[in-house]
């Protein structure tokens, strides 16, 4: 009786990618003898003759293949070769699966032309994640920025927030050459770069929820993005913008730093890799949240670039003044000579009787 070949699934996948196929159909194997090598969610196994016999299949290297079917037999000797051959032929996947169904909102793969086709291992993985809890085709990660207290020349408009910033500093990095990838999108199982970096601002001021594009925002200073974002907030106030000024964008990024939160999980936009939220607590400051694609690109990518983006905002912190240091009134010795020179604990404070404060040193206190 014939022995049959089947490949078990890993972590939930349910097809797997021939790399190797060394024996043909027809020729005899020894029992531990190599006869496959498949790739099954990211590793590459050697499948093994387990018997001695005649080894029918009918694969070559690329085929997809299902998983916990036969996908090829070792015969005996006089056994019908051409039925297990058809059975073999059973197994075997004639187009990549279509994992479409699975993704809500997926651009239709007409609007994909170019690209470049992801692997089979990251199919597996896509498939995997969607299958899991919340059909988790997306992450989430943040970066703590803090306090960025603005400069004087700052916008009144802006001098509370870091939107401006944020619009700024990702134009520029998703221009560059190293954060690239993270403008793109996820169509027809192909991962497609738009030519263009194009920020997409959320407005919402209940009910109207709206992305304002600024197609060319990269080649913007600062104060003209800050002209661009002031210009589209009046303009969505006033009802007047049109399609061109919403139906663009690349990337999103939504400010909801006006309430004080300290997380906030955003929905990715259709054809988008990464929308970004600011956000702020009263205690902490502003932090970035980063939801992404994970079918275009992993957790260490944007947590790199999220990173990156933080300490680009922090740089435009205004310097603050340092207080004065405290000195004795009398001898005019500073806090910190007390402490280093006389071996003191600092200085105290005295009140005169008209309320006046001052400070005093322990030699200047002890010779009152």
């Amino acid at each position: 009786m014939a022995t049959a070949i089947t490949i078990d699934g890993m972590r939930g996948a349910n097809f797997a990618l021939v790399v190797r196929a060394p024996v043909e159909s027809g020729s005899e194997v020894t029992a531990g003898q190599t006869v496959f090598e498949i790739e099954n969610h990211k590793v590459v196994q050697e499948i093994e003759a387990e018997a001695d016999g005649i080894l029918i299949h009918d694969l070559q290297p690329g085929d997809l293949i299902g998983l916990g079917a036969p996908v090829a037999f070792i015969a005996d000797a006089g056994e019908d070769q051409k039925a297990l051959a058809k059975d073999a032929r059973a197994a075997k996947l004639s187009a990549r699966p279509d994992w479409s169904e699975e993704i809500a909102c997926e651009i239709p793969a007409s609007d994909a032309a170019g690209g470049k086709t992801i692997s089979t291992a990251k199919a597996t993985e896509i498939a995997v994640l969607g299958h899991g809890a919340a059909n988790s085709l997306a992450a989430t990660l943040g970066a703590s920025i803090g306090i960025v207290p603005r400069t004087a020349a700052t916008p009144a408009f802006f001098q509370d927030k870091i939107l401006d910033l944020v619009v700024y500093e990702t134009s520029r990095l998703l221009t560059g050459k190293k954060y690239r990838g993270l403008n793109a999108q996820f169509a027809g199982g192909r991962i497609v770069p738009h030519e263009r970096v194009i920020p997409g601002i959320s407005f919402d001021e209940g009910g109207r929820l709206t992305l304002y594009a600024i197609p060319d925002a990269e080649t913007l200073t600062l104060a003209e993005t800050q002209d661009r974002i002031a210009e589209g907030l009046m303009r969505y106030v006033g009802r007047k913008l049109g399609i061109e000024d919403v139906a663009t964008s690349t990337v999103t990024i939504n400010d909801s730093s006006a309430a004080d939160l300290n997380l906030t999980v955003p929905l990715l936009p259709r054809g988008q890799t990464i929308i970004i939220s600011v956000i702020r607590d009263a205690a902490s400051g502003f932090s970035l949240g980063i939801t992404y694609d994970h079918r275009v690109t992993e957790g260490l990518t944007v947590a790199n670039f999220a990173g990156e983006l933080a300490k680009r905002v922090r740089s435009y912190a205004a310097p603050q003044e340092r207080p004065a240091e405290a000195a004795c009134a009398f001898c005019q010795r500073t806090a910190a000579l007390e402490v280093a020179e006389f071996r003191r604990r600092g200085l105290m404070k005295i009140i005169d009787e008209t309320g006046t404060e001052n400070w005093c040193c322990a030699t200047c206190w002890e010779n009152w």
